[in-house]
């Protein structure tokens, strides 16, 4: 790597790497849960989804320390002071480890209270033996994943996607390899669960060996001076403040399978993993272009004034708009013959149910992101930390409400209405403080853009439905194929007047040209 890359570069490169990792794993993973299904039962992978939500709202315990410390490292790496930088790893450190402390105890302490979140709990073979070894991946995780934020506050997270990559592809196969050599169900899926813990120790100790070489301040943090009382502070400030949003996150995101596992069953879980495991992987590509654009809004938001902050934010989420709803409508139209194809007609979850999971999970969380991205590279944790508990106080109790009446269907509507909370709550705040104007041209173009995508969606789903009835292959290929067509011819009637498309074309072509930076 060139000692003097700018951002851009290395964001780019942060990108590109990244976008390999998540293709070759998504497309891997994917083949094993098609292995998975075809050979074991859906249960199985819905106790996998409960577990993973019940261990998921343990991570509460991290209380945001990682983002907070990463914020508090680009200015000493900035500055080049080994010494602060030190300081700060031997802290992260520390918490880190106490917090797989109390993960652990919290976990097995859950254990006495698992099968009552089951509906109609009958008995699991090996139900507790399963439970540990996902509790010991999370606890695994903590011990020894604190060093990668050093990697990715110098933004050269790039340097760990082989061993990533490596690491996920070999999990991957042997557990497709497991999957094929063990006919006994129950020990079949206890081998699975233990290879994925056996490589990911293995994963984990050989990608901290390798940051200590690259990064020797990591060997000095055992000896390095303790953070000062006043700066311990100003950390802990920004840690109250993501507390919040760690709540809201964690019961938004972590209690869906919850409460469809105590209201509806395993099974019931295990199909809703399918459509949500598509979502994570596609969502993950896309939160890579915003995501490494952070400290680029940081140094914007330091730099210059707030109308070219604002002007320069409005393009971005031009884009993100315009991505996740030409997205949304290949999601509507290709998931249904996409599940049948992979898994079989039995494993579908009913139309109302998926366009709601595609329009909470992946359209209204998609375009609120890059919200969060900009906030996030502000600095503004505190601003908006009671959203969140407004955001899970209405996810919760819509959830449960229409849960109990409607089924798997009124338990998205709680999602789905939550998820207006923080696109609305946000930009206020944003607009507020970052931009220093009123929200009100936001809101006109969110109304547009949600009237464009619905419009997109309609006209494409109107149009598969136009085909003849064929095999599952075929009627993907061509609900693709006409998709694209529609939603696109869609979305350039709607926006040929648009300020933004070639203010885009012009940022895509200067990337291009500066590829070789």
């Amino acid at each position: 790597m060139k000692p003097n890359k700018s951002r851009t570069a290395l964001s780019a490169v942060n990108i590109l790497s990244g976008f390999a990792n998540r293709l070759l794993t998504s497309l891997l993973k994917l083949l094993g849960r098609i292995v998975f299904f075809r050979l074991l039962s859906a249960e199985l992978y819905g106790v996998s989804g409960l577990f993973s939500n019940v261990l998921g709202l343990l991570s509460f315990a991290e209380l945001g320390i990682g983002t907070a410390i990463t914020f508090s490292l680009y200015r000493p790496i900035v500055d080049k002071d080994e010494e602060k930088i030190a300081s700060l790893m031997r802290f992260y450190r520390i918490a880190y480890r106490g917090i797989a402390l109390v993960v652990l105890v919290a976990g097995l302490g859950l254990m006495p209270f698992l099968t009552r979140l089951i509906h109609d709990y009958q008995g699991i073979d090996y139900f507790y033996w399963i439970y540990l070894l996902f509790l010991f991946n999370m606890v695994i995780d903590y011990l020894f994943s604190y060093k990668r934020t050093l990697a990715v506050a110098y933004q050269e997270g790039f340097r760990l996607v082989p061993f990533t990559t490596g690491g996920e592809a070999l999990t991957c196969l042997l557990q497709i390899a497991v999957l094929f050599l063990f006919s006994h169900e129950r020990i079949c899926f206890l081998l699975y669960l233990a290879v994925q813990t056996v490589c990911l120790l293995l994963q984990n100790i050989a990608i901290n060996r390798y940051l200590d070489k690259t990064y020797p301040v990591l060997t000095k943090t055992a000896l390095a001076t303790p953070l000062p009382k006043e700066e311990r502070h100003d950390l802990f400030v920004n840690v109250k403040a993501l507390i919040y949003h760690k709540i809201g996150t964690l019961v938004v995101a972590g209690t869906d399978n919850l409460l469809i596992s105590k209201l509806i069953g395993l099974v019931a879980v295990g199909l809703y993993s399918n459509y949500n495991a598509m979502i994570v992987a596609v969502s993950g590509i896309v939160y890579l272009f915003a995501g490494n654009t952070t400290a680029s809004f940081g140094n914007l938001i330091a730099s210059e004034a707030p109308e070219k902050r604002r002007a320069v934010f409005e393009e971005a989420q031009f884009f993100y708009f315009s991505l996740y709803g030409i997205g949304c409508a290949f999601f509507l139209t290709a998931f249904q013959p996409f599940i049948s194809l992979a898994y079989g007609e039995a494993f579908r979850l009913d139309f109302p149910v998926v366009v709601l999971v595609v329009v909470s999970n992946f359209y209204l969380l998609g375009i609120t992101y890059v919200l969060d991205v900009v906030k996030g590279a502000a600095g503004l944790y505190d601003k908006d930390k009671w959203l969140p508990l407004v955001q899970s106080a209405v996810n919760l109790a819509v959830s449960i409400v229409l849960g109990k009446r409607l089924g798997l269907v009124g338990i998205f509507w709680g999602t789905f209405v939550s998820t207006f909370i923080p696109l609305i709550g946000k930009p206020v705040i944003l607009y507020k403080y970052v931009f220093s104007s009123s929200p009100v041209p936001f809101f006109r173009t969110l109304l547009f853009e949600l009237f464009s995508t619905a419009v997109m969606c309609a006209a494409s789903l109107g149009a598969c439905r136009l085909l003849p009835t064929l095999s599952p292959l075929l009627t993907l290929i061509l609900n693709l194929a006409v998709t694209a067509l529609v939603s696109f011819g869609v979305f350039f009637l709607l926006h040929a007047r648009s300020p933004y498309l070639p203010a885009l074309r012009g940022r895509v072509k200067g990337l291009i040209r500066r590829k070789g930076d």
